[in-house]
């Protein structure tokens, strides 16, 4: 009857009690005493909100109850009868358990289950019994047990009994709980003031580990506020989605050649210049590199081609954004922290990645029931699986994350770093054959910290993590990487030019490629051609053979010619004369283009910096390029400036047109005019 009282807890009455009878009889019937009696010790209460006789062992005696003494047992077996009388952490409750227990003592040995013997010493040991201190709160599965409740009351669970099974392994909770306070402890001068780290089975995505914060009870640092579900600024945490919603929808593959170079966006008549972290321009770049350096200025590029609204609705489809601002409320910067995400929804779509594209949802709570074999597949299976290859490959992440740092591994794992703006959030998120695993380090008032990154600050603590979970990992070394994508095939491609290589190429990596998609056209990047000593200009048919030499050069689109000087790239020369050239014919076939400034911007002149300090940039393209151009401001002639034509001008103020034109030719750009107040 007790056990059919406390999985059903009806009011008492004569009915419910002759409901009781008889639900307790059918269940001795089908199931036996034994059952019956174990199933008791699961469910029975033991004071102060324990339930079955595992966790009260624990909790008061702390040993499993195999290892209990007589005596002990009991103790246990006398407070079900009335756990609030029965109360080990009052006197009086104490001294009414020990009698009780006595009494249970003085059966046994009249039912000969014990000996004289056993009863003298148990009686004994209940003499001597310590007193019972209420245990300190463990404030690192707080956060964990509040979104059980939630998650709880938001999906209507319910329960037939007292036992809730979760998915926590309470050990990796203690040591990853004791590894971010003694992190953030490290870093707290920097500015890193609290963490949130979240680990998940990849296989079921059971949440193994959950810690919100890294001291619950820190007042100073609000260590109350669960920072694993508190939106922040994403960084650069987006981007291995925004990269697979581009070869999904604009067919972009490895062999893709994004921009990585100055540029400038209008948006609503104002201006937009990107930048990198490093504040570097890496010029061409492969699609896998350009992810796996998280290259800002490429992201935004894909953003542009594919449309803010069209990846703001694909956010949404995959569960990373869950409000409704719209993708104009966000602009480019959707790509690089604009959005505000929780660690938790991104350890979520971390884990399709990881799951090959399938929907995967985290699980706080057990259920030996459930299917969680999810089918839905959101990103296409090569594609999440090419995705995983860029973030696992360390060759890839160099020159902006160097070998053997952090963030490298001696076995699989795909990993991406994220900082928001000003150093107010760093995020690292991985994934190997086991776990998906996210980490979140900032400071709770959103300020500034110092130059506490992704990768220098959460990657470390993520380390911490990787080798707590994956110990046994880290002593076999298995190298292997992640699997291609079935049926995809390498080739050998240019790295500047995304092209199959040649005998030439200097710069080569292997890519892999759906059959299909896989580029046919040689690189033309480096070629060998004829040069006058002289000149330093192609060797014309009357050129004495004496001045004849061959030079290996280069041919880069003229966009990258700002990127090659730096890089010192020896560029294939330009003619100073539109004769003479058999491509193109005439002027019609040439194009010229004003990078920057862009017409109709306003500048500014600082009162409080010198004049001369106060420049803006003159950039153009000639495509194909020509070796001189002159710069006109005001339709006055500026500057005579050579190949990539670029060069600065100094703020005056007043309404200025400027333009740029061929040497000996009229060929010129539109005219485009400025403000400067």
């Amino acid at each position: 009857m007790q056990v059919v009282r406390m999985e059903y807890p009806y009011p008492r009455n004569y009915l419910n009690k002759l409901v009781e009878i008889f639900a307790s009889l059918k269940l001795v019937k089908k199931y036996g005493y034994e059952k019956i009696l174990k199933h008791y010790l699961t469910i029975a209460p033991f004071g102060l909100r324990y339930h079955g006789i595992v966790f009260a062992s624990l909790k008061y005696f702390k040993k499993p109850i195999n290892d209990l003494s007589i005596a002990e047992s009991a103790i246990l077996a006398a407070i079900p009868k009335s756990p609030y009388k029965y109360n080990l952490y009052t006197v009086a409750g104490k001294t009414h358990t020990i009698n009780r227990a006595k009494m249970i003592l003085n059966l046994m040995r009249k039912n000969n289950f014990i000996s004289d013997y056993q009863l003298e010493c148990s009686l004994k040991e209940l003499n001597q019994l310590p007193n019972f201190y209420y245990e300190e709160i463990n404030d690192i599965n707080i956060h964990y047990i509040n979104r059980i409740k939630e998650d709880i009351t938001k999906n209507k669970l319910k329960f037939n009994n007292y036992l809730i099974k979760t998915s926590i392994d309470l050990n990796i909770q203690k040591n990853l709980g004791d590894k971010a306070f003694e992190f953030i402890d490290s870093i707290k001068n920097d500015g890193g003031k609290n963490c949130a780290i979240i680990v998940a089975d990849k296989k079921n995505g059971d949440i193994i580990s959950y810690i919100g914060s890294n001291y619950y009870f820190d007042k100073a640092h609000k260590g109350k506020i669960d920072y694993a579900n508190t939106p922040r600024s994403s960084g650069s945490t987006l981007k291995p989605f925004l990269y697979a919603y581009g070869m999904m929808e604009k067919g972009y593959t490895g062999a893709t050649i994004l921009s990585d170079i100055g540029v400038s966006y209008i948006s609503d008549e104002s201006l937009y210049k990107p930048e990198n972290n490093d504040f570097n321009f890496e010029g061409p770049v492969l699609y896998r590199y350009a992810l796996a350096n998280s290259r800002n200025i490429p992201a935004i590029q894909i953003l542009n081609e594919i449309g803010v609204q069209k990846t703001y609705d694909f956010f949404k489809y995959i569960g990373i954004e869950r409000g409704n601002k719209g993708g104009e409320y966000y602009g480019l910067n959707l790509a690089i922290g604009g959005l505000y995400v929780t660690l938790y929804d991104l350890v979520k779509c971390y884990g399709m990645l990881a799951n090959d594209g399938k929907e995967f949802k985290l699980n706080f709570l057990l259920d030996e029931e459930k299917n969680r074999k999810y089918s839905k597949q959101i990103i296409p299976e090569d594609i999440a699986e090419m995705i995983t290859l860029f973030l696992s490959d360390p060759n890839a992440r160099v020159p902006s994350f160097p070998r053997k740092s952090s963030l490298e591994y001696p076995f699989p794992v795909a990993i991406k770093t994220g900082t928001s703006q000003g150093f107010r959030d760093a995020w690292t998120i991985c994934y190997s054959e086991k776990y998906v695993v996210g980490v979140w380090v900032g400071d709770p008032d959103n300020n500034k910290m110092k130059n506490l990154t992704g990768y220098n600050s959460a990657g470390k603590l993520l380390r911490n993590v990787m080798e707590l979970i994956h110990e046994k990992d880290f002593i076999e070394k298995n190298n292997i990487s992640f699997p291609p994508p079935k049926e995809y095939i390498p080739k050998e491609i240019c790295k500047i030019t995304g092209k199959l290589a040649n005998q030439y190429s200097k710069e080569t990596v292997t890519e892999w490629f759906k059959q299909g998609t896989e580029p046919l056209e040689q690189s033309n990047l480096y070629q060998e051609i004829s040069i006058n000593r002289e000149t330093g200009q192609y060797a014309t048919p009357d050129c004495p053979p004496k001045l004849i030499e061959k030079r290996m050069v280069t041919f880069i689109p003229p966009k990258y010619g700002d990127w090659a000087k730096m890089n010192g790239l020896i560029m294939a020369p330009v003619s100073s004369s539109l004769i003479g050239r058999e491509i193109p014919a005439s002027l019609d076939d040439y194009k010229i283009e004003l990078i920057e400034p862009i017409n109709s911007m306003k500048y500014y002149i600082n009162p409080s910096i010198s004049i001369d300090f106060q420049s803006i940039p003159l950039k153009a393209i000639i495509d194909p390029p020509v070796e001189q151009a002159i710069w006109y401001i005001d339709d006055k002639p500026y500057q005579v400036v050579d190949f990539p034509y670029s060069t600065r001008w100094t703020l005056k103020r007043g309404v200025h047109t400027i333009q740029l034109k061929f040497t000996y030719s009229q060929f010129e750009s539109e005219k485009i005019e400025i403000i400067v107040e």
